[in-house]
């Protein structure tokens, strides 16, 4: 069931490749969130003390968050793609956006007591759609030739 559908027939599968997507993907996420969350303190807060202090609570933040996500809701995503034999871009963005989305209804309802708020939402459908279409990259997932 779940033996070549990721990658075209033709090509060797590199499962391997794909583990190193799902750790991989949200490293550099988690990298880019610090230089935002550094960028953002430089520019308001002249401490450098104070600066480092919040970019080091952003960048545990940020990966947790993005570790925890892949590992949970990303899984379960990619293996629902695997199963649907789906490889285009769009629909992997339209996969990540959607589990980011359950992301923010799981946490409006587990960590901030039923109150939604659609900046998160909007937050979530934009991680879930860059974690997706960077771990397809990553593991080399394409169409193949026959399907475009």
């Amino acid at each position: 069931m779940l033996k070549r559908s990721l990658w075209p027939d033709d090509e060797p599968q590199p499962y391997l490749r794909l583990g190193l997507a799902l750790l991989a993907a949200p490293f550099l996420w988690g990298l880019v969130a610090s230089g935002f969350g550094f960028a953002v303190v430089a520019l308001t807060d002249p401490s450098m003390d104070a600066a480092l202090d919040y970019t080091l609570e952003v960048t545990l933040t940020a990966f947790g968050f993005l570790f925890g996500f892949t590992l949970t809701l990303g899984v379960m995503g990619i293996l629902l793609l695997w199963i649907l034999h789906q490889r285009g871009a769009v629909i992997w963005a339209l996969t990540g956006g959607t589990f980011g989305a359950i992301g923010a209804l799981l946490d409006g309802l587990l960590v901030r007591d039923g109150l939604f708020d659609r900046t998160i939402l909007f937050l979530f459908v934009i991680v879930g759609w860059s974690l997706f279409l960077t771990i397809r990259w990553i593991a080399g997932i394409r169409e193949s030739k026959a399907e475009t």
